[in-house]
């Protein structure tokens, strides 16, 4: 089954138990769960590209690599709270307790992404409360060398702040709910993301959107790095 086929029928498990509810979507509701899923995104992308990656709470990660060669990352979603991301990103989880030396030797080989700062700086701007922003789906990545290390393209994104290596696309089927909306919304469509040296930063842009099978468009998102 291909990528878009199984998307759609993704989308189509997540928004049938709301099926009764489908009513006319406010527009700044649609703005803000855009926002919010674009912060997932990044923050989904700033975790990958640390070193160790960093684990976050409701989001699971396969890879593959398609009939077409190219590798696939397929991100599923699951109660995923976007102001808790913020905090995981920020404080990543250590796991068990861990003795004086383990944690020297953590910190030494810890590598934080630099697209850390934009991803807690934009979810900041956004003053999302636990609770107001829930994702459930999948998002899938595709591109080249989709591996944490390659992806990162360590030398050039941590020492010289080089975004030139980030390009790849993304085919999205999520559901955004929670206490910022009166009912969830649906969105499912394609994007493309890209790294910008001279804007230094990451440009998030759609291609193609719908919310709860509605057309819609999206303006390019712009992510400054710092």
């Amino acid at each position: 089954m291909s990528v878009k086929r199984t998307l759609q029928v993704i989308v189509f498990l997540l928004c049938a138990p709301f099926a009764f509810a489908a009513q006319a979507v406010d527009i700044q509701q649609i703005q803000l769960a855009v926002q919010a899923a674009g912060g997932a995104v990044l923050s989904t992308f700033a975790a990958t590209t640390s070193v160790p990656a960093i684990a976050l709470d409701g989001v699971e990660a396969e890879r593959f690599i398609d009939e077409d060669e190219e590798d696939e990352a397929w991100l599923t979603y699951l109660r995923c709270d976007v102001a808790s991301m913020r905090d995981q990103l920020e404080n990543p989880s250590q796991g068990r307790a861990m003795s004086l030396f383990e944690r020297v030797m953590l910190a030494a080989s810890t590598r934080i992404s630099p697209v850390c700062r934009a991803a807690v700086g934009y979810l900041d701007a956004l003053g999302l409360e636990k609770g107001d922003a829930v994702i459930d789906g999948v998002i899938v990545f595709t591109g080249d060398d989709l591996d944490s290390s390659s992806l990162s393209k360590l030398v050039g994104l941590y020492l010289m702040r080089d975004f030139s290596s980030i390009d790849f696309s993304i085919a999205v089927s999520i559901m955004v709910s929670g206490a910022a909306f009166t009912s969830p919304l649906a969105f499912e469509g394609s994007l493309s993301v890209c790294g910008s040296n001279e804007q230094g930063g990451i440009i998030l842009t759609c291609e193609s959107m719908t919310c709860n099978n509605q057309e819609i468009t999206i303006a390019p998102m712009f992510f400054a790095a710092g």
